[in-house]
């Protein structure tokens, strides 16, 4: 099973010129396991397959434009006497 698995994602990213966005990317911007991940990802993907993200700078660019946009994504953050800077 884990091994069909393994084959069909290779498939899916070989035809799609591999998927310039991973889940580690939004994880690493602060976001849990769930969903909402699997849901920016396919978007991003659907972008990438009409041409409207040419590459991975493009598609980390759409990602932070879709950080800033939505409120419900965590945007790390450090706080020190008085002031908040996104990290």
């Amino acid at each position: 099973m884990v091994r069909a698995l393994a084959a069909a994602v290779e498939v899916v990213d070989f035809l799609s010129g591999h998927p310039d966005l991973r889940d580690k990317d939004l994880l690493n911007r602060g976001m849990t396991p769930g969903k909402e991940i699997g849901r920016i990802l396919k978007q991003a993907l659907a972008l990438q397959l009409d041409g409207e993200l040419a590459d991975r700078e493009a598609a980390v660019d759409w990602l932070g434009h879709k950080f800033s946009e939505q409120k419900n994504l965590i945007i790390p953050v450090t706080i020190t006497r008085n002031h908040a800077h996104r990290i």
